[in-house]
């Protein structure tokens, strides 16, 4: 059988001659059919011949084996020998590091956005994102409430620029204001109001 790279050669070799003229004489379409139906069939040999397909199964058959073995070897690796004790032990740190985290930087009875407990929650969670205090897991959970003390500088700014309290600049929206807010914090600014 003949390779489809010497097929697809030889219908390129094959002359047309002048598209414009009609030939009496059907031997070139003859060739190019022929040639056609040779390149399909070298095409389609592939997916009928079953010891490749036995290749690809066993191909993909080890793969599989191999990444079932790698997984099970992570899972050894991650479990500690007592992972129930573990878990438990490390739930009992989480959650008292995350209620002391809370406790911190609750804010009750807002009245303004230039309240300094606002500045001290976000220096408080700031500490923790920056991994100088608690844990990784912590971390995470300190982004988390990031977002929330977010949306409620957000809502408690929307509020005081429906009652009138701060003046609204254009294109400045809410959230601006408590990045702004976010930021002084971090420039250990006291008075957020100077930047609005």
């Amino acid at each position: 059988m003949e390779s489809l790279v010497d097929l697809a050669e030889r219908s390129m070799l094959v002359d047309y001659g002048n598209p414009m003229e009609v030939d009496d004489d059907d031997s070139s379409l003859v060739k190019t059919t022929e040639t056609s139906t040779r390149i399909a069939k070298a095409l389609g040999s592939d997916e009928k011949d079953p010891s490749k397909r036995a290749q690809t199964s066993v191909t993909s058959d080890k793969l599989h084996n191999k990444q079932q073995a790698r997984v099970t070897r992570l899972c050894y690796k991650i479990l500690d020998s007592e992972p129930i004790q573990t878990f438990n032990k490390n739930y009992r740190q989480i959650v008292s590091d995350w209620n002391s985290l809370k406790d911190e930087t609750r804010i009750l009875n807002l009245a303004s956005s230039s309240d300094p407990r606002i500045i001290r929650s976000f220096k408080i969670i700031d500490l923790v994102l920056c991994g100088r205090r608690g844990s990784t897991l912590l971390c995470r959970l300190a982004n988390v409430h990031l977002m929330d003390l977010f949306s409620i500088v957000e809502r408690l700014v929307s509020f005081e620029r429906k009652s009138g309290h701060v003046v609204r600049k254009p294109h400045y929206r809410d959230a601006s204001v408590a990045l702004d807010i976010y930021m002084s914090a971090q420039e250990d600014r006291s008075n957020s109001s100077v930047l609005r």
